[in-house]
């Protein structure tokens, strides 16, 4: 696996790793959202539909009691509609999701409208005491049996938002829960992944660049620690680094072989110059003047001076394969000088 691919890979194990959470809670959310949307619409309308029922049962009953007082048409049209209106309350209530509680009412209603029917027919009749005792009998007691009726619908609704609300509760504490263990482990994971991904940058980096300080101090066979057939791009650089340091050694054995012998080379001439300047200034090929006396002087020293020079390259070459040594000694300073000097003039 070469270094991008390490890369992209930690980026996005850390990236979906963080966004987990964030997805969950987005979940956990969406849920609390459903459970606010039941309350608002299924306990609500139930609530309200079971309201509705309640004052249309109360005008039914006060609009029977009205027809049996007055005997009219007005009061058999106000209780008709009181009827239909109970009729309309009761399928709204059913239909906000509260049909089995409301099948008991819905029966006991039928019961009570035929009793309501029958009752209206004596009084068409004129026939009020029979149309009293279906009062007495059937239509009071079925009117207070509908208000007993009613009241466990009212502890279903109640029982409803209690259940929902216990539900978006446990679903909220089980998200933040949740969500806080699920970013824990994601940031874990992700210190995890980047102490990763940074040692494995940071060491062969360390490991090079250690290698580049030996090279610069003249180490041109460095051991790194980093193999050179590692399959991404520090291995690229490994192998470009032992190719590098592998020119560099052979340069520097070939400056070396070049002083040894370019030394070696120098030495000899230096050596004729300085033979025949001698045999000249001792008068063995004739006498010479003083002023050729101090010209054959002057170049007997220079050559004496690049003989030193040449023995100077011939240690430094040494040195710097290893085979020399240093040989400190004390010189006469003003003699010297005036060496040096002499070589000017």
């Amino acid at each position: 696996m070469n270094l991008r691919t390490r890369i992209v890979l930690s980026l996005v194990g850390s990236a979906v790793l963080l966004a987990a959470p964030a997805v969950y809670g987005a979940r956990a959310l969406r849920e609390l959202q459903g459970i606010a949307q039941t309350i608002r619409t299924r306990d609500a309308a139930g609530s309200l539909a079971l309201g509705r029922l309640q004052a249309a049962l109360g005008e039914a009953e006060n609009a029977q009691r009205v027809q049996l007082a007055l005997r009219d048409e007005d009061a058999r049209s106000r209780a008709d509609a009181a009827v239909v209106r109970v009729n309309l309350r009761l399928r709204d209530l059913a239909a906000a999701g509260y049909a089995r509680e409301t099948e008991p009412a819905v029966q006991q209603w039928s019961t009570l409208r035929e009793a309501l029917t029958v009752q209206q027919r004596y009084i068409l009749a004129a026939e009020l005491n029979r149309a009293d005792s279906v009062q007495a009998q059937v239509v009071a007691p079925g009117f207070a049996a509908m208000d007993r009726l009613l009241e466990p619908i009212a502890q279903a609704i109640d029982r409803g938002g209690e259940e929902s609300g216990r539900r978006a509760e446990l679903v909220a504490t089980r998200a933040s829960t949740t969500a806080l263990a699920a970013l824990a482990f994601g940031l874990a994971a992700a210190v995890l992944l980047g102490v990763f991904l940074t040692r494995s940058l940071l060491g062969p980096i360390q490991e090079l660049r250690g290698g580049m300080a030996r090279v610069a101090g003249g180490d041109f066979d460095p051991s790194l620690q980093m193999p050179p057939d590692r399959p991404d791009e520090f291995g690229d650089l490994a192998r470009s680094f032992g190719t590098m340091t592998t020119r560099l050694a052979e340069l520097d054995r070939l400056k070396a072989e070049f002083m040894s012998v370019a030394s070696h080379e120098i030495k000899t001439p230096l050596n004729v110059i300085k033979g025949y300047s001698s045999l000249l200034h001792d008068g063995i090929y004739g006498s010479v003047s003083d002023e050729q006396q101090k010209a054959l002087a002057s170049v007997i020293g220079q050559t004496d001076h690049l003989t030193r020079l040449v023995k100077r390259l011939l240690d430094i070459s040494r040195l710097e394969a290893g085979s020399g040594g240093m040989d400190f000694r004390a010189i006469e300073f003003p003699h010297w000088v005036s060496e040096l000097a002499a070589g000017f003039e």
